[in-house]
């Protein structure tokens, strides 16, 4: 089973009216994650989710001529486990732009993650993740809000996350 790091950014929330117009995927063996643009307009967006992303000041622009990428995506992602920050919410959103789900229908989501190996009892944002690591000497880079940025802090407090377990039943 391999696991694949994704985040998404998309023009709101909604999969059934939004769209995802950045998507970041680190599949585990290789050496740094793949990012690209999608096909998108801003039909419906939300202009806070745009705004939460920094769409404009980071140079997207709506476009929607045929492009491969849903074939790539579907290639690439095809039998994966997603781990994310809410993977089900980039699931929906892909989905729409490879037309199915082609993963493992098993994902892990690293805020469910954090409820064991940091003990709390409600799930934590991306953002608190990385924080509460942090704080226990795990070198983990901030979220910011763009597909990549939070892929690889994703991939950290994941790989922190399972350290901070594993040294807990050791007993350490």
């Amino acid at each position: 089973m391999t696991l694949c790091y994704i985040d998404t950014e998309t023009t709101g929330l909604d999969p059934r009216i939004h769209q995802p117009y950045e998507v970041s995927y680190w599949i585990e063996n290789e050496p740094e994650p793949f990012t690209r643009s999608l096909m998108h307009t801003l039909e419906y967006a939300d202009p806070q989710a745009l705004r939460i992303g920094r769409y404009f000041e980071r140079g997207f622009t709506p476009h929607s001529t045929a492009s491969r990428n849903g074939a790539v995506l579907a290639e690439r992602l095809r039998g994966v486990t997603l781990v994310g920050s809410n993977p089900s919410f980039d699931a929906a959103m892909l989905t729409r732009v490879i037309g199915a789900p082609v993963w493992n229908h098993r994902m892990i989501d690293v805020s469910n993650v954090a409820m064991v190996a940091l003990d709390v009892d409600r799930p934590l944002g991306l953002a608190a993740c990385a924080d509460a690591c942090r704080e226990r000497g795990y070198d983990v880079p901030e979220p910011d809000h763009t597909a990549e940025g939070d892929v690889r802090a994703t991939r950290a407090i994941y790989e922190a996350l399972r350290e901070i377990r594993r040294k807990e039943a050791a007993g350490e």
